[in-house]
């Protein structure tokens, strides 16, 4: 065989890659047809019909949860805020400075940063209701406690910031809720009514506060609240 035609043959055995041969291997995606395709049988319709959808509740069901979401915001900002009238009944009550019931204010706001990092990341594993079951009764016995301590200082502290770490972590939970719900296009509506109510919560907490403290004169009827 010629030299010439041996040194062609081995040219034509190693790959050549050309711009063409990188275009051809990469992967083309056809844009989405959301409109009935002339393959698709009568029976199957048009495509992407049989899409899962993004959640299973109905919209009366949604309508619900909204509504259930709307009751549990009020409870962490309303508890906060109806507890500023009382400031100088507590300083009787409990024959302690201004400044030591100052402490229970502080202990709350602390709590109250700290619930959600811990129950937030729990309702990922553990589920929405049942961390909400949790920290609800949680906020139940800890107002019920607070009702029965008639003259412990230290009973109020423990209290408050068991108070605060029940109703502090709906703040958090209830945006997973929303995400879990709705598709983020739908989203700004149910988390609009949800953050209104957090926000009404902490304009009439203390004048709902305040108008009990001066009809009855006493605190333990704000903690029943």
């Amino acid at each position: 065989m010629p030299p010439d035609t041996e040194k062609h043959g081995s040219d034509e055995s190693s790959p050549v890659h050309t711009p063409l041969q990188a275009d051809q291997t990469q992967e083309v995606v056809p844009p989405l047809d959301l409109e009935p395709s002339k393959k698709d049988s009568p029976e199957q319709g048009p495509r992407l019909s049989s899409a899962p959808h993004y959640t299973v509740f109905t919209s009366s069901h949604r309508r619900l949860i909204t509504l259930i979401l709307i009751l549990t915001m009020l409870a962490s900002p309303l508890t906060a805020t109806i507890y500023l009238p009382l400031l100088p009944l507590l300083v009787d009550h409990f024959q302690v400075s201004p400044q030591a019931i100052n402490i229970t204010l502080t202990l709350y706001i602390v709590f109250q940063a700290l619930s959600p990092l811990l129950f937030a990341t729990a309702s990922d594993t553990f589920g929405r209701r049942p961390i909400y079951l949790v920290t609800f009764s949680l906020y139940t016995l800890a107002s019920l406690g607070l009702v029965l301590n008639r003259s412990s200082y230290a009973g109020l502290l423990v209290l408050r910031a068991l108070q605060s770490l029940g109703a502090s972590a709906v703040l958090a939970i209830a945006y997973g809720v929303v995400a879990d719900l709705c598709v983020p296009s739908e989203r700004g509506a149910m988390q609009g009514l949800v953050m209104g109510a957090a926000n009404l919560a902490v304009c009439i907490g203390p004048v709902v506060g305040g108008w009990i403290a001066l009809g009855s004169g006493s605190y333990e009827e704000i903690e029943e609240d």
